[in-house]
């Protein structure tokens, strides 16, 4: 694969219209490799709604899967280094007129080396035993 290169993923989820009905809406995961440099390639992912939506209850139910972030991996060694994905997003009239909602969230992991294990705070303590990962 080359820089630049981008693949797609497809999937489904499922929501409730304001009758309860079950809808399914399609979306799609599109992921390209931007850069590989010193035996790391970073990976940029973008989920996007595929379906139309006219409803804004059926969007607020959608408003954490639009996704975007990225994903750094080390080639020689077969794993994941780091990834960081977000989430900014807004619906108008989500539960009636003159409301709104909003989603913000950010996730992020990294891989730490054999010096440091994080602690429940999420900071590193020298001299303690490795840790896989460390998550916020």
């Amino acid at each position: 694969m080359a820089v630049g290169e981008i693949w797609k993923e497809r999937f489904d989820v499922h929501a409730r219209d304001v009758n309860k009905n079950l809808v399914k809406i399609s979306l799609q995961r599109s992921y390209k490799l931007t850069e590989v440099k010193n035996g790391r390639a970073v990976i940029e992912l973008r989920t996007a709604i595929l379906t139309p939506i006219n409803d804004s209850a059926i969007a607020a139910q959608l408003i954490q899967r639009e996704i975007t972030g990225k994903t750094v991996f080390d080639i020689e060694q077969g794993l994941i280094v780091s990834r960081e994905w977000s989430v900014d997003n807004t619906i108008i009239n989500p539960v009636g007129p003159n409301s709104s909602m909003r989603a913000k969230s950010r996730y992020r992991e990294k891989l730490l080396g054999s010096e440091a294990t994080a602690d429940r705070d999420g900071r590193t303590r020298p001299g303690d035993q490795p840790a896989a990962t460390s998550r916020k």
